[in-house]
Parts: structure tokens; C-alpha cells; sequence
């Protein structure tokens, strides 16, 4: 899947400007849709998570009636669906995970729910997408692809470890070189690829 480039998600601020009204906050979804949210706040999802990683430790036999959450919230529905998903080992160890990391509802959302943060700062994107092809309409538009380790559960050591991906996004990044080098600025869209 390519996600569509939106304007709406473009911040051309850099560190002096960080904190400025006009940029964009949020996230791409996995699926490509954008979620804004203000100020990067999504502590709900983090409560609704962490209660339901405790009601789901102590409680594992009631999961669907635990986790029968209905939302029209799309990040909140992300993490039911991969609660809805996980064996009680994985909630046990998932719990633990983020308890011994400290890790942040935001961590947690690029590097375990495979959403896309969309920083505050001149059009960049942290993931932990190794392949960045996904990006391909946002790379002709300038954006930057910072990955970081993903989150991945070992079910051999029933744990959740971090995992560092290797970048072999060299084509891609050759590609998009030489369409630039070669479309004036408002050409661009001609190349863009659909999903």
C-alpha cells in the first residue's frame, strides 16, 4: 500500500517553531488514514490500554465483554483490535514490556501498533516501517522517513523485545532522487502512486 500525500499533514517549522499552532499533530494509520490529534495527546489511549492490559491479566476469561469497547475513535480501535488478538501470555507480557521501558502511549503507537508519528518539525515521519515504500507520494513531497526500532512479541521467550530493522530503502531513495532532479516542483503529483 502507498498512502495518498495530504497537504493538511505538512509542517514546515523547524526547532524555534516547534510549538506552533499552525502544525500539524498527529499520526498516519497503518491503513494510510491521517489522525489528528492536539498536542499529541492521546493519553486516553494510553488509559484505555493500560486498564485493559490489568482487567485482562486478572480477568483473561471475560475478554470480550472487557474488550467489547465500541469507538468511531480510529487509533482507540487499533489498539482493541490488537488486544482482541493477543493470548494471555502476550497480555502478560505486553504489560510488563511497557512497565519495564517506560515507554509512552506514543512509543507504543509507532512501534507496536504500526501508526506513522507525523513530527512537529520541517515534514518529517518516525516509524518503525523498514520498508519505506509505503511514503513514496510523502518522499517526492521532501518528507524525511526516520525509523526506529519496532516491537515484536518472541513467542519463543513468550516477551516482547525491540527489534532494529535494516534500511534497504536504497532503490527508493535513488528513485525519488532522480525524479526531482528531473520534475520541476509543480509537476510532482504526476508521479505520485495510488494505493
Amino acid at each position: 500500500m502507498i498512502y495518498s500525500f495530504e497537504n493538511i499533514v505538512v509542517n514546515n517549522s523547524n526547532v524555534n517553531n516547534f510549538y506552533s499552532k499552525s502544525n500539524f499533530v498527529g499520526y498516519l494509520l497503518p491503513n494510510g488514514d491521517i489522525y489528528q490529534c492536539k498536542e499529541h495527546n492521546v493519553s486516553n489511549i494510553y488509559t484505555v490500554l493500560t486498564m485493559d492490559l490489568e482487567l485482562l491479566k486478572n480477568h483473561f476469561e471475560d475478554k470480550e465483554k472487557i474488550l467489547k469497547n465500541s469507538s468511531s475513535d480510529k487509533l482507540l480501535d487499533l489498539v482493541i483490535k490488537y488486544l482482541n488478538n493477543c493470548t494471555y501470555e502476550k497480555i502478560v507480557a505486553l504489560s510488563d514490556f511497557i512497565r519495564h521501558n517506560s515507554l509512552f502511549i506514543s512509543d507504543l503507537l509507532v512501534q507496536l501498533f504500526g501508526c506513522h508519528l507525523v513530527t512537529r518539525l520541517n515534514r518529517t515521519i518516525l516509524t518503525s516501517e523498514i520498508k519505506h515504500d509505503c511514503f513514496y507520494n510523502y518522499l517526492l513531497n521532501d518528507f524525511s522517513i526516520v525509523t526506529i526500532d519496532k516491537i515484536v512479541f518472541d513467542s519463543d521467550k513468550e516477551k516482547y523485545l525491540f527489534i532494529k530493522g535494516i534500511n534497504r530503502n536504497e532503490y527508493l531513495y535513488d528513485e525519488i532522487k532522480n525524479i526531482k532532479e528531473n520534475v520541476s516542483d509543480n509537476d510532482i503529483d504526476l508521479f505520485y502512486k495510488s494505493r
